[in-house]
């Protein structure tokens, strides 16, 4: 503990700073804007219906209903509403920062509950009630409550109240990837203020663990921080542990990021020991589970079927346009699947019929372009394509007809990206399992991540992490981050 003097010093200073934080200002604005939105959706939910299914005076009966029966369906809704927000404070939702794809599947499923449960308070009651209105209500909860706290955060960012000014503390590599990652994530609103490497000076031969512990608390002062984010390195010396007891005692907000690589970190099981600091973290690998598998195609199946049926007008007009020039109008080329199978991936055909004569000519003429292609297997600039070919390619419209190669079950929608077998011998290595454990997909985690301008290294990291942190909702996530990526075409050639 540090000196009882500096420790009550350091106490007195740091209420006078959480005084001035902005977390709890924030956290009443989107309270507030999410009661706001509840209300008005079943309000505007009532007026959807009256016009959707032609009932002019639904409306005016359930008012005299109310008052009839004495049943007001719009505190029901609101009530139930506030149980689930209730629900969500308690288990953090409101006090934990979330990236934006685990916040709307928390907001996506308190919807779900509360549908569920206000028609199972209503089947329960003597009289009827607008089935259609429940529904929509609902929707119209989850959509509202979400473009609320859209609009409400923006405003705050505005008025600069929803940042967090945040001390980084540990070693120099650490605080980099910390600084990187708050950096992509915006929307949680940590603003570093500084960094405290404690290679510089912490180490016990030349500080004790007071003064690293002191060293930190002055900096969080000076700063006028509101937060730690503790950057744990792989062996830790003794002063965190001096520090995280001074920050528990200060009653510092703080969290731990641990050097902790290949960690399922969205599909991990947490189990504590009562007594004692010691904590369990197991991963739960549901790609490896067989209803998970099965869940997975089921979606990939019907979602494929769905789109192809939609685009078939669209996929006739391009195959035809491609065989003008009396080539075929699919490429087929061969790569690796699930369990190291091989299947043809089909694409449109988007260069010239002599591709491969072409390309060995100017890899041998070019060696700037021969060492673009041997990093990542492309080239920017690639005098091998059509002009039909570089618009598809810069929608992805090319890649389309691997919808069939979805439906026969050789490729999923979302997986790692389809590779040859000399990829995979040569840049794989250990992470060839990721790669094996699922079916490549026709959009994924590197698609959304800037494609092209990631390194291949990186690419196959990703291809790791989204096997070990598979869930249904990510892969929704996933297509819906797609989207964007094709209408701006970041990091496409």
């Amino acid at each position: 503990m540090l000196p009882d003097g500096n420790l009550a010093r350091h106490r007195l200073n740091i209420e006078s700073v959480g005084r001035s934080t902005p977390r709890k200002s924030a956290a009443a604005w989107i309270i507030l804007s999410d009661v706001l939105a509840c209300s008005a959706a079943w309000f505007l939910a009532g007026y959807t219906v009256t016009l959707v299914f032609g009932e002019p005076h639904l409306l005016a009966q359930e008012f005299r209903r109310w008052q009839i029966e004495g049943i007001n369906p719009l505190l029901i809704h609101v009530l139930m509403a506030a149980g689930i927000l209730f629900v969500l404070d308690r288990s953090g939702h409101y006090r934990i920062r979330l990236p934006f794809f685990l916040e709307v599947k928390q907001l996506a499923l308190g919807a779900l509950w509360g549908l569920l449960l206000e028609a199972l308070i209503y089947y329960s009651l003597p009289f009827d009630f607008s089935r259609p209105w429940l529904f929509v209500a609902w929707a119209y909860t989850f959509a509202f409550v979400l473009i609320g706290r859209i609009v409400v955060k923006k405003g705050l960012m505005m008025a600069r109240m929803w940042e967090i000014p945040t001390l980084v503390v540990g070693d120099r590599e650490m605080a980099e990837t910390v600084c990187s990652l708050l950096h992509g994530e915006p929307q949680l609103g940590y603003a570093v203020t500084s960094t405290i490497d404690f290679h510089d000076s912490s180490a016990e031969s030349r500080q004790s663990s007071t003064d690293w512990a002191n060293r930190v608390i002055s900096r969080y002062i000076s700063d006028n921080a509101h937060h730690i984010i503790l950057a744990l390195p792989h062996s830790p010396h003794a002063g965190w542990e001096k520090l995280l007891r001074v920050l528990n005692i200060c009653q510092i907000p703080y969290a731990v990021m641990p050097q902790i690589r290949e960690l399922s970190v969205l599909e991990l099981d947490i189990v504590p020991f009562y007594r004692n600091d010691g904590v369990l973290l197991s991963p739960r690998h549901r790609l490896a589970n067989p209803f998970s598998a099965a869940t997975k195609r089921v979606f990939d199946l019907t979602f494929s079927v769905l789109a192809l049926v939609a685009i078939a007008p669209l996929f006739v007009m391009v195959a035809t346009a491609i065989r003008l020039d009396g080539g075929p109008a699919f490429f087929r080329h061969r790569r690796v699947g699930r369990d190291g199978k091989e299947f043809d991936c089909l694409k449109f055909r988007t260069m010239r019929p002599n591709a491969e004569q072409v390309l060995a000519q100017i890899l041998a003429a070019d060696p700037e372009m021969a060492a673009e292609w041997s990093a990542s297997q492309k080239l920017k600039d690639d005098p091998r394509v059509t002009k039909i070919g570089r618009l598809l390619r810069k929608y992805s419209f090319d890649e389309l007809p691997q919808l069939i190669n979805v439906i026969v079950g050789d490729m999923s929608l979302v997986g790692p990206r389809p590779v040859t077998r000399g990829e995979l011998r040569e840049h794989y290595g250990e992470h060839a399992y990721y790669y094996h454990a699922t079916r490549p997909g026709i959009t994924g985690v590197w698609q959304v991540s800037g494609r092209s301008d990631t390194s291949y290294s990186q690419r196959v990291s990703f291809d790791g992490w989204y096997v070990r942190n598979w869930s249904l909702w990510h892969d929704l996530a996933i297509l819906f981050q797609t989207v964007p990526v094709l209408l701006f075409q970041r990091g496409a050639y």
